[in-house]
């Protein structure tokens, strides 16, 4: 009889896949649209060099905004500057846990969460 709560929220997660896929343009697809839109990839055959800015925590507005500045000063002293964006790559990030969010379940907050955290890197980089 163990295994019928993890049948029900089996079957619940996918009715939601199932679901979001019948609506089609669900905010994740758009923001997983806009990252490969928008992603910029360094230039082939030139000299290592660039500085990568890898920030799991763009939701974290004070730590996010602090790199940014960081990064737009090595820009602007000539240096290469290159920054990736997370999306729904980790289990659990920095943000997730600001926002104390639980380590099971939730899998519909969490993918919010990266939704926000999403907007808030494009917010302040594009």
């Amino acid at each position: 009889m163990d295994y019928i709560p993890n049948l029900l929220k089996s079957s619940r997660r996918f009715a939601g896949r199932v679901k979001r896929r019948v609506l089609g343009n669900s905010p994740r697809r758009e923001m997983s649209r806009r990252i490969r839109k928008s992603s910029i990839l360094p230039e082939k055959n030139l000299p290592d060099g660039t500085i990568l800015f890898f920030s799991p925590e763009a939701g974290v507005t004070p730590i996010y905004v602090a790199q940014c500045v960081v990064a737009r000063t090595l820009k602007e002293a000539g240096h290469r500057v290159l920054f990736s964006r997370c999306f729904e790559v980790f289990e659990r990030c920095p943000v997730m846990d600001m926002y104390q969010l639980p380590y099971t379940d939730g899998a519909e907050i969490k993918a919010a969460t990266c939704l926000k955290c999403a907007g808030a890197s494009f917010d302040m980089l594009d």
